[in-house]
C-alpha cells in the first residue's frame, strides 16, 4: 500500500502484506494510520482515501466522495 503526494512522490507505505488482507487491515497492521497522523500533525497534510477506510475516523483522512 502506497501513499502518494500530489506531486507523485511516495510519502508513506506498507509493504509485503498478504493479498488476502483487507486494505484497512493492511493500513492498521503496517502502522500507516500512525504515519498519516504524523504527516497531518507536522505538515497539515490530509490523505484522500476510498471507502475501504471509512470506519477509521481521523482528521488526517477524508473520503474521496467528499
Amino acid at each position: 500500500m502506497l501513499v502518494f503526494s500530489p506531486l507523485g512522490g511516495v510519502v508513506a507505505c506498507t509493504l509485503n502484506a498478504p493479498g488476502s488482507w483487507h486494505d484497512s487491515y493492511i493500513a492498521e497492521n503496517g502502522k500507516l494510520y500512525d504515519k498519516l497522523k504524523k504527516i497531518y500533525d507536522e505538515f497539515g497534510g490530509i490523505a484522500v482515501v476510498d471507502a475501504a477506510f471509512s470506519k477509521k475516523h481521523s482528521p488526517s483522512m477524508i473520503k474521496s466522495g467528499k
